[in-house]
């Protein structure tokens, strides 16, 4: 495992990673492991240890949405799009939702850039629009709609 870390971080990251990959199921070990990929402040490193933890744990929103904000962090956009399309559409998640809702008007603020806002509000009021704690982006859709 070739990660960018510093050697005292490097050799406890592949200690946690080869403990890891013969048991999974360890929680504070997979923390740890995010933890120091995080404080290297190495995207590469970052984006491999969520891409592990999230073969793992495919359907955990706080780390897909803390793997978001690195990348949101960063302006990597072509990152934060490949994120989005992988977590979206099986995600129940309002929050995860509204952070889409965000980085869509945050990238096309444009007059003409309109309608993919309105489409990506569209988008996610088809996927969580019944959600009882969908009200935030149904109010947030209606004073798009009125401006």
């Amino acid at each position: 495992m070739e990660v960018g870390l510093q050697s005292q971080s490097t050799s406890e990251y592949e200690n946690l990673y080869s403990k890891l990959s013969t048991n999974p199921r360890i929680p504070d070990a997979w923390h740890r492991l995010i933890r120091i990929a995080e404080d290297s402040q190495d995207i590469a490193s970052i984006r491999t240890t969520y891409d592990i933890f999230l073969a793992h744990y495919p359907n955990n929103t706080p780390a897909q949405l803390q793997y978001l904000d690195h990348c949101l962090q960063r302006g990597l956009n072509a990152d934060i799009q490949n994120l989005f399309k992988k977590f979206l559409r099986n995600s129940p998640d309002v929050g995860m939702w509204k952070r889409y809702i965000e980085f869509v008007r945050g990238c096309n603020s444009a007059d003409d850039q309109r309608h993919h806002i309105k489409r990506a509000y569209e988008f996610t009021i088809d996927h969580i629009g019944q959600d009882k704690d969908s009200g935030p982006i149904w109010f947030d859709y209606l004073t798009f709609l009125r401006e």
